[in-house]
C-alpha cells in the first residue's frame, strides 16, 4: 500500500501534522504533499492528520496493488 496526502491550502500559516501510531512523521505546509508506503494490516499503523491554523483542506488517496479491479472487457 502507498498513501498520497496533499495540503491544498495556499496560506503559509495553515499546515498539517501527520502521525503514524501517535508518532509525528512530518508536517505538510501549504502546497506540500507526501507519498509514503503504508502497512494497513498493522493495528499500530493508523494515520492521523491534525490541522494547524485554520480550515485546511486535504486531498488523499490510498493505492493498493493487491486489489484486482474489473475492466469493461470482463
Amino acid at each position: 500500500n502507498k498513501v498520497y496526502i496533499k495540503n491544498l491550502s495556499t496560506t503559509a500559516a495553515e499546515y498539517y501534522t501527520v502521525f503514524i501510531d501517535q508518532e509525528e512523521i512530518g508536517r505538510l505546509y501549504a502546497g506540500d504533499w507526501m507519498f509514503i508506503p503504508w502497512n494497513a494490516s498493522d493495528d499500530g499503523a493508523e494515520i492521523e492528520i491534525e490541522p494547524q491554523g485554520g480550515t485546511n483542506i486535504i486531498e488523499y488517496c490510498l493505492f493498493n496493488s493487491d486489489v484486482i479491479l474489473p475492466t469493461a472487457a470482463s
